[in-house]
């Protein structure tokens, strides 16, 4: 199953159990890998839809400062709500191969949509 199509079940989940932080989340993260696929006219494999969430998670904490110098708690909580609890939720690190040419450990991002 691609990441695509985890994203459009976890946004079935977070629909279900009306969860609008993760519903939000995962909507503007689908609108992303969309608008990128139309403007290039191609289709985004796991590797670049990865490389998204990397996005958005870099700038959510960017936007977590600016709401900090704006003296925005309010913003500042739901971001870090959204980071932790959706964007950093989709994914997660795990050891599964070790290259014994090169003597390196190879991480995949894994999607974890529990």
């Amino acid at each position: 199953m691609s990441l695509k199509d985890l994203l459009m079940d976890d946004l079935k989940v977070a629909m279900r159990e009306k969860d609008t932080i993760r519903k939000s989340v995962v909507t503007m993260l689908r609108a992303a890998v969309k608008q990128i696929e139309v403007d290039q006219r191609i289709e985004l494999d796991d590797d670049a839809i990865i490389d998204i969430i990397a996005k958005q998670i870099k700038q959510k904490n960017n936007a977590i400062v600016e709401f900090q110098n704006g003296n925005r708690q309010d913003l500042v909580d739901l971001t870090e709500k959204e980071i932790l609890k959706s964007l950093k939720g989709l994914l997660k690190k795990k050891i599964v191969e070790y290259d014994e040419e090169n003597g390196e450990l190879i991480l995949f991002l894994v999607p974890n949509l529990n």
